[in-house]
């Protein structure tokens, strides 16, 4: 009997999968490109203190394309991308992979290591973002740049 029960809620959750699965609408983009955001490890009160590095710093990408950030900071770094323009940002993108709107500030949750979040860009302008990276109590700051061409 138990072992039915172990069958049963396995074939569910595979069953239930599945249709997450099959039910998500993928995303077609022009193109995507990725910005690497690398950082300092925090070892110790001798540590090295150095900033946090956006690769590239700027993008140009067209009409359509994704953007996708990745956490390339090592040891337990967190990073955060922001848009300060939140509520412009909101209406020009889609297809948001942790982003949200908080306090008028289009922003990510937290990433750690080797996670992302990514952005849709719908309409041509240039779109400033600052990346904030937290490690032992201590911030550090980068701001990085979108441009997004009509063509």
């Amino acid at each position: 009997m138990q072992k039915r029960v172990v069958v049963v809620t396995a074939l569910f959750f595979l069953l239930s999968t599945m249709l997450v699965l099959v039910d998500r609408q993928p995303t077609d983009a022009e193109e995507s490109q990725l910005v690497r955001i690398f950082g300092g490890v925090a070892t110790g009160s001798g540590e090295l203190k150095k900033p946090i590095r956006l690769e590239p710093p700027t993008m140009t990408i067209s009409k359509g394309g994704v953007v996708v950030w990745m956490n390339w900071a090592r040891s337990v770094e967190c990073v955060q991308v922001s848009f300060e323009d939140g509520k412009k940002c909101d209406d020009v993108t889609d297809a948001p992979t942790g982003f949200e709107m908080a306090d008028g500030c289009y922003v990510t949750s937290w990433i750690t290591f080797g996670g992302t979040s990514s952005l849709r860009f719908n309409e041509p302008g240039t779109y400033v973002y600052t990346v904030e990276a937290k490690t032992g109590g201590e911030t550090r700051k980068e701001t990085g740049k979108i441009l997004v061409r009509a063509d």
